[in-house]
Parts: structure tokens; sequence; C-alpha cells
């Protein structure tokens, strides 16, 4: 079995059928490194230190904090994860 078809990728997303990020990606879910990009770009990262990064945008907000899609990356080479919609990360002092 070819691990690779169970990458979720931004060019599958984009192009399939109308679907938001929330349906498309569940929490665990490896992504590639174009749709990590893109979640770090669209709107300036949250929280990002290295691969790990938390997107610009809260998803909502509860008991007073927000929360956002995070992403992960490890490995050599880099595979990439979404995390699911996690409260904010401190930031490094």
């Amino acid at each position: 079995m070819n691990h690779a078809s169970h990458i979720k990728t931004y060019q599958a997303w984009e192009g399939g059928p109308e679907l938001s990020i929330l349906d498309y990606l569940r929490p665990l879910d490896e992504v590639d490194e174009e749709m990590f990009n893109h979640f770090a770009s669209v709107v300036p990262a949250q929280y990002q230190v290295g691969n790990l990064m938390q997107s610009g945008e809260a998803e909502y907000k509860d008991q007073g904090r927000y929360h956002y899609m995070t992403f992960a990356g490890y490995g050599e080479p880099t595979r990439y994860y979404y995390l699911g919609i996690l409260p904010p990360f401190k930031q490094p002092k």
C-alpha cells in the first residue's frame, strides 16, 4: 500500500468538491508541505516555532481563549500533520 495516497493535499482540497478545510481535515491527518505553507502564509501565523504552527485566524473562542488550526512537521524528510484546533501555545520568552 502506498502511504503517500493517505496524505491530504492542498491540490486535492482546492480542486475537489467544495468542502471547508474543517470538513476536509481531521486531527492527525498527514498533510503535504503545500497545505502547511498555505496556512502559515494566508494570514500571519498566530504562533510558529520551526515546524510547529498555529494559523493566524482563530476558529472559535472558548472560556475566553481563542483556538487555532494547528500543524506540525517533523522527521527527515519532514512529514506534516494537522493536529486539530487547539488553544494558543505560549510564546517563548
